[in-house]
Parts: C-alpha cells; sequence; structure tokens
C-alpha cells in the first residue's frame, strides 16, 4: 500500500470526520432517477453535521463554504460524485483549506491616448483554481497604480474607469505579475437625446420601456419614466435606438446626431392584445391537480417584428386552466412581410410534483380557443437520507496514488488514494505527480493541468476513445501501456508535453501532436496501430528519438520537429 496514512481522524457519533467541522457550509443535493431530477440543499450545524432526506435514485453531493477579506471573497468546494442511495448512507465531505494569496498582480492603468496615469481605475479580478473560486477588487492612486492579491489560478481580470472602455486580461497567474493597461477614452458625450414613448392607440405614456441605442463601439440603455420620458447624453455620430416593453411590439430606429446637439425622438410603439385562449386540464393519473401553477409562451411575428409574450394562471379545483394570450391572423403577402403567432411552450408545476416544460410549434388565430392538457409526475417519497460532516481537510496533494484495487477502506481514500487515472488527476495539484500502480483501467483520461502521470505495469484501455487527451502545457506520460484506442495520446496546442517509456499499440492511431511545441517523445515502443504511430500537424521544435515503431505508417511530420 503505498502513500502516506491519513493519521489526523476523529470518531463523531461512530463515523469518521478528516479535520475541523465547518457550520454553515452549504451542501447541495442533485437528485435523478434517469428521468427526473431535483435540487435540494441544507447548512450544516455548529459541528459541521448535516443531513437530507431523499427519494431513492442517483445522487451527487456538492459543499461549498466561502469568507469574504475587506474585498476578497473566496469559495472552496468539494463533491461526492454521483452514487445510489438507497435507506441512509453516510457521506463525509471534506473541504480543502482556503489556498493563501500567495500571488501578487501589481501594475498602472493609463490613458492610452496621452499615457497620463487614471486615477480611481477599477480592477475587478475573478479567479478559479482546483476546487476553489473567488473574486477580488481594488482601485488604482493618484498615480494610476494598482495592486490586488490572489492565490495560483486561472485569473479574468477587468479594468473599468469613467469616460474610457473596459479592458480584459485572461490567463494563467502562478507568480507575481505585472499588468499595465492602456485605455481608449470615449468620445466626448457631449450630445443628448430625449423624447416621450407613448402607446399607438391610447397616447398615454409607457412607463419603463427599455432604450438601447448602439452603434459598431458604442452601446448605452436607459428607461422611460412615470411620464414616458427619457433622456440620455451620448456622443455625436450615427446610431440605432431599440425601444422595448411589455406586452408591446418593439420599435426600432436610426438616427445621426451632431456634436453639442439637443434631439427630440418621440417614439410610438404599437401594443398587443389578448383576443384568443389556452385552456386544458393538469392531471396525474388522470387525478386532476388543483392549483397547479401554469406559464403559457409564445411569440408574435408582426411586418418583421417579433415580440415574446407569457402567460400565467392556476388550476381551478377540477385541475383546469383558461388563460388569454394575444393572436394575430396569419397573413403572407411577401417573403419580407408576414404576420402569424404561435404558441411554443407551457410548463406546469405544483407541490409535490415534478415540474414539466413543454416545447411545440402550435399556430394559434384571434378568436381560436388551443386545448393543452399536460401530465405532471408525482414525486417519489423521501424515504432514505443522506448525512454526514462536512470540514476542512488537507491542502490539495502534491503527490496521488491510484490502484484499481483501491476503495473506501483504503486510508487517504478521496483525497489522495483513488482507483481511477481520471479521479487522481483531478484531485492532484498543478505541478504534482499521480503514481498509477498494476492493473488495467478503462478510462478515456483528459490532462488539462501540469502534471505528471508515471505508470507501474499499467495497462489503459481507451474503449475506442481517446487514451489520453491532453490540452495542458507541462506534462509527462512515463510507464504507460495504452491500447484499444482512437488515438492512444492526442495532444492539442500544448507546450513542453514529454512521453517517455510508454508502449502504445493496437489502435487506430499511435501519438498525436496538433499545434504542439517543444515537446519530447523518447524511448517508446509503438506497434500494431492500424494508421500511424506518430503524426505531427502543425508542430515544431519537438524531438522525437529512441521510439521502436512497427505500424502502417510509423510516423509523418508536416511541421519542424
Amino acid at each position: 500500500m503505498k502513500g502516506k496514512l491519513l493519521v489526523i481522524m476523529i470518531l463523531i457519533f461512530g463515523f469518521p470526520v478528516i479535520g475541523e467541522g465547518i457550520e454553515n457550509a452549504t451542501v447541495i443535493l442533485e437528485w435523478s432517477d434517469g428521468i427526473h431530477e431535483y435540487n435540494n440543499f441544507t447548512l450544516t450545524n455548529a459541528a459541521g453535521y448535516y443531513e437530507i432526506n431523499v427519494a431513492e435514485g442517483t445522487i451527487n453531493l456538492t459543499a461549498s463554504y466561502s469568507k469574504i477579506m475587506e474585498n476578497e471573497t473566496i469559495l472552496v468546494f468539494n463533491y461526492t460524485g454521483e452514487f445510489n442511495i438507497a435507506g441512509t448512507v453516510w457521506k463525509n465531505i471534506t473541504l480543502m483549506n482556503f489556498p493563501e494569496d500567495e500571488i501578487t498582480i501589481y501594475g498602472n492603468v493609463y490613458n492610452a491616448n496621452n499615457n497620463l496615469p487614471i486615477q480611481n481605475a477599477s480592477i475587478f479580478l475573478y479567479f478559479e483554481g482546483i476546487k476553489f473560486y473567488g473574486s477580488n477588487f481594488t482601485s488604482t492612486n493618484s498615480s494610476g497604480y494598482y495592486m490586488i492579491k490572489l492565490p495560483k489560478s486561472k485569473v479574468q481580470l477587468a479594468v473599468y474607469a469613467n469616460g474610457y472602455y473596459p479592458k480584459f486580461y485572461n490567463g494563467t497567474i502562478s507568480y507575481d505579475k505585472n499588468l499595465d493597461f492602456y485605455l481608449e477614452p470615449l468620445p466626448p458625450m457631449r450630445s443628448k437625446i430625449m423624447g416621450y414613448i407613448t402607446d399607438s392607440n391610447s397616447h398615454l405614456p409607457v412607463i419603463n420601456a427599455t432604450l438601447m441605442v448602439y452603434a459598431s463601439n458604442y452601446s448605452n440603455f436607459t428607461f422611460s419614466n412615470a411620464t414616458g420620458y427619457y433622456e440620455m447624453n451620448i456622443p455625436a455620430g450615427n446610431f440605432t435606438m431599440g425601444v422595448y416593453a411589455e406586452n408591446y411590439y418593439p420599435e426600432n430606429i436610426s438616427f445621426s446626431i451632431y456634436e453639442n446637439e439637443s434631439k427630440w425622438l418621440n417614439i410610438s410603439i404599437e401594443p398587443f392584445f389578448d383576443n384568443a385562449w389556452v385552456v386544458g386540464y393538469v392531471y396525474n393519473d388522470s387525478q386532476p391537480i388543483q392549483n397547479a401553477s401554469v406559464v403559457i409562451y409564445g411569440i408574435l411575428f408582426k411586418e418583421m417584428k417579433f415580440a415574446y409574450f407569457e402567460r400565467h394562471t392556476t388550476t381551478n379545483e377540477s385541475g383546469y386552466y383558461n388563460v388569454s394570450v394575444p393572436a394575430l391572423f396569419s397573413f403572407y403577402p411577401s417573403s419580407y412581410s408576414y404576420n402569424y403567432s404561435y404558441i411554443s411552450g407551457a410548463s406546469a408545476s405544483a407541490e409535490g410534483y415534478f415540474e414539466k416544460n413543454m416545447q411545440f410549434y402550435n399556430i394559434i388565430q384571434p378568436g381560436e380557443t388551443k386545448f393543452i392538457n399536460i401530465t405532471l409526475d408525482k414525486m417519489p417519497p423521501e424515504n432514505c437520507m443522506v448525512k454526514g460532516f462536512v470540514s476542512f481537510g488537507f491542502p490539495i496533494p502534491s503527490i496521488v496514488y491510484v490502484d484499481d484495487d483501491y476503495n473506501e477502506s483504503i486510508p487517504g481514500w478521496g483525497y489522495d488514494h483513488f482507483a481511477s487515472i481520471q479521479n487522481g488527476i483531478n484531485a492532484v495539484a498543478e505541478n504534482g505527480t499521480v503514481y498509477v500502480y498494476n492493473g488495467t483501467y478503462y478510462e478515456n483520461v483528459v490532462i488539462n493541468k501540469p502534471v505528471k502521470i508515471i505508470g507501474n505495469n499499467v495497462s489503459l484501455n481507451g474503449m475506442n476513445g481517446i487514451g489520453i487527451n491532453i490540452v495542458a502545457n507541462d506534462v509527462v506520460i512515463k510507464g504507460m501501456e495504452i491500447m484499444n484506442s482512437s488515438y492512444a495520446i492526442y495532444v492539442n496546442n500544448s507546450l513542453n508535453v514529454s512521453l517517455i517509456s510508454n508502449e502504445i499499440y493496437s489502435n487506430y492511431a499511435g501519438i498525436l501532436f496538433e499545434n504542439t511545441n517543444e515537446g519530447k517523445i523518447n524511448d517508446n515502443t509503438i506497434f500494431n496501430n492500424s494508421l500511424y504511430g506518430i503524426y505531427l500537424h502543425n508542430s515544431s521544435n519537438n524531438l522525437i528519438y529512441n521510439n521502436f515503431f512497427k505500424n502502417t505508417i510509423n510516423a509523418y511530420d508536416n511541421g519542424n520537429n
């Protein structure tokens, strides 16, 4: 048995719990019987204990806990994976400790036109790593300088400042990084549009209409007030404005405005009215369901304009519902002008029943009544229970052990000991090592982070799929036997991938490097593959040596390797 024995264990109510119990952790349950699905959740008590009643079926549990430190929020999470439940099942869930803010992103924000610093620019950061994610924000000082802390992670960073177009950055940050931003100034907003939005039939104001103004490099929006009035400062130029309001057809206009000009744009929008009906019953096994909520969805097309609508109602004691909807007479004078309306969907929900959503295309005309009956399936009794503790455990392991003979009786199971290669990869830290021991593994493995996979008398059966799919930099695969795959090893858009001392045979194809550079393929035995042993496509500066080949096509290279 390989690996370290986990010794920090305590017994609570006779069940093992790793680490410190977490109060108010969120536990989300996802349930399925293969046809229906539903979610439920609860919070842990002061000891970190939770319990949820659930029906027999397949469930997955996700536990999470967050903390806020000044401007930074970090959430850590873990999940059980799907398992079948019947009766009472204990599932303890261990969360990693909160990662340390060991990385600093810093830099300056400048005006792109004159290189002057921008004060009070807002820096928003979202980051995510293995089983954690979070956010942070800061602003620039009088010199345009900012500094923001985070764990090693993938990041999305956005920079905003009043009067400027925003800038964005996406990448993986594993060391301190300087990021300077040059923001393009927005054009001066010295022009103004204003006006009233009114109902074209009654000439009354339309309240809370949304007005969207946009051009190729500009967009803005506002709403009409209680009198239907709106106003907006915009730059000079050519624009389109869309006006949208509930139960009205949208209206779009184009206009031009000069610098310092004020322009009135009064717009009337056409309402649509309910003049048809949708009726029906909501049942379960021919039994009516009272107080079921019913929603009817539809679309209207009128002379190249289209509008969505939805109508809500509830069923009576007989399970019957009746709701009015808008409709148009179907009319097709040309391919550019047409009128028609249709019911696009219906949904129903009731306490104790699974929600039902239906989609269809039912043309409806004024004065028409459409019959739509809806059958709901009753939820099964929640006669099972899942319970356990949520606790803090250990940091993400840098070394993980995989053996197809491992099970829940092995110390470290689910932390650094696993029975599948993919679970081991998912658990190990970036730049960590996964040791895979004797056995045959029926998997399609995906590697999406820097990692070493070291095999010892290991066979990987790809089941006619891709045996190992590598989509990350700095990956090492050593000592693996790979067979029965479409591609034994497929590497795409990666750098510094090393394939060493592997045995690759009886696949459709052996190794494919695509858009992959600076890798190494050496000391491998590659034979009896139907198509080719190694194929390097659009890949350069890879070193290939000391391999044994016996394939239909041993190697093909259209790059510079």
